[in-house]
């Protein structure tokens, strides 16, 4: 137990302990707007209106921001900012899945796959490679190239 894991009033009662093994700490990319928010379950998340009830909560965090940060001279990343670049990046999505399996499915089908490749939406096996990265053919063609670089040095080996 350490000193800071035990919290007290001001009169040094001990009012919380913190039993940090069974605490859950996340990077702060992976604090995201409730998904709740539209009273649907994540595996019901209807883009255009979650994104409306995102925005307003976003406003409201931003303005208790505002109101709580005093110094414009801060190192430490505003939570709204963060949270927004994870919503523009697709992160929100990807932390969303890792934090309810049950909707993994659909998260991937409707919010993550078509960030890589809006087709071939039954041939699966088609589109896994798009998953690699954004841009996948420099990854292929590399591969590619590898990969006869290798049979040719092979086959002087064997020659030799």
């Amino acid at each position: 137990m350490r000193q800071s894991n035990v919290f007290v009033d001001a009169d040094w009662n001990i009012t919380c302990l913190v039993d940090l093994e069974w605490a859950c700490s996340q990077p702060i990319e992976m604090i995201r707007s409730p998904h709740w928010l539209t009273n649907k379950g994540i595996d019901e998340l209807v883009l255009p209106e979650y994104d409306e009830a995102r925005r307003e909560f976003m406003d409201a965090l931003i303005a208790e921001e505002k109101a709580i940060v005093t110094s414009k001279k801060r190192n430490f990343p505003l939570l709204s900012d963060v949270m927004n670049r994870t919503w523009e990046a697709g992160t929100f999505w990807y932390t969303l899945a890792l934090s309810r399996p049950s909707g993994l499915f659909t998260i991937f089908q409707q919010h993550i796959r078509p960030r890589f490749c809006k087709d071939y939406i039954e041939e699966f096996h088609l589109i896994m490679f798009f998953l690699w990265e954004k841009n996948v053919a420099r990854i292929a063609s590399r591969k590619i190239s590898d990969k006869k670089d290798y049979d040719k040095d092979l086959q002087l080996e064997f020659e030799a």
